[in-house]
């Protein structure tokens, strides 16, 4: 029930820089309330009836375990940025706000919900993260077999791609859009895959721009032909 509060400020939790922080853990099982912006690398873990709260932006530089099964109400940030970090679900998690990955890593077993009204977008905008883990952005990635389910609105910005690796998947809901160049891949060395990889609910609709040519796995990696795209609802074009 503790509340920790970070004014029109920035506050860094252990900078992401020095890999030998992963170590490092900041352990929230209260409030945390971000009226400016909140950078945090090191291991976070969340449990309980954690949460963030306030109008400011929150970058996770680092790896963020989420233990239980939760809602986590973020709508009024500003932003929940995975900034080239892991978000690791072990259960179950629906998230509600803005969602922004930066060469982020999704990872299971769990899942993911974006919930209605809600949005997640794999973002090809500026940000200057502390990490110089990999040389400019890092891929974007879903593995461990997680699940994320979009019942909002999931983009994927101009040039962007999402590696699906590890039995993971992608099931829409709601509405997803591709832009120019968008690319939904599989890894190379991965061979334990899920039956569907990308799933298109009836109802739901995917939708790529006048002008914008997508890729849903290349045909030119002949390891992508065990992945899948089952669509049983709409795909505008």
């Amino acid at each position: 029930g503790a509340t920790a509060t970070i004014f029109s400020a920035t506050a860094t939790i252990f900078p992401a820089p020095q890999s030998y922080l992963l170590a490092s853990t900041f352990a929230n099982n209260g409030d945390v309330s971000v009226g400016g912006t909140l950078n945090l690398g090191g291991t976070t873990t969340f449990s309980g009836h954690s949460s963030f709260s306030g109008s400011g932006t929150v970058n996770i530089e680092g790896n963020l375990d989420w233990l239980g099964t939760e809602v986590a109400n973020f709508s009024s940030l500003a932003a929940f940025n995975l900034v080239q970090g892991q978000l690791i679900v072990a259960a179950g998690l629906t998230f509600e706000g803005i969602f922004n990955l930066y060469g982020g890593i999704l990872m299971g077993p769990g899942s993911l919900t974006i919930a209605n009204g809600s949005s997640m977008t794999v973002t090809s905008g500026s940000y200057s993260p502390t990490t110089t883990d990999c040389s400019g952005q890092c891929p974007n990635s879903l593995q461990n077999g997680i699940q994320v389910i979009n019942d909002g609105h999931l983009t994927v910005d101009t040039g962007q791609e999402i590696l699906v690796g590890n039995a993971s998947v992608i099931e829409n809901v709601g509405t997803m859009t591709l832009d120019d160049g968008a690319t939904f891949g599989l890894d190379s060395d991965d061979s334990a895959q899920a039956p569907e990889n990308i799933i298109n609910d009836p109802g739901a609709t995917i939708v790529i721009p006048s002008g914008a040519t997508a890729t849903i796995f290349s045909a030119t990696q002949s390891y992508l032909l065990a992945s899948t795209f089952a669509n049983n609802g709409d795909v505008s074009v």
